[in-house]
């Protein structure tokens, strides 16, 4: 039965923890974007309404809970 050879090992337990590194750094990016939000909110005072935010015009439209 043909086997894996220690570079090849080695190289996908590379690329599995470079994808998992990537995931990572895409969370933490969206929660970059979430906070960033918050803040903008909290500049505005919106937080806790109906807001949602235009970003080709950056008009915030606040509607009904």
């Amino acid at each position: 039965m043909p086997r894996l050879t220690a570079h090849e090992v080695e190289t996908i337990r590379r690329r599995k923890l470079h994808a998992r590194r990537t995931a990572l750094n895409a969370q933490q990016a969206q929660l970059d974007v979430d906070s960033y939000i918050l803040e903008i909110e909290a500049k505005y005072g919106v937080i806790g309404q109906n807001a949602s935010l235009d970003l080709q015009t950056g008009v915030i439209t606040i509607g009904e809970i």
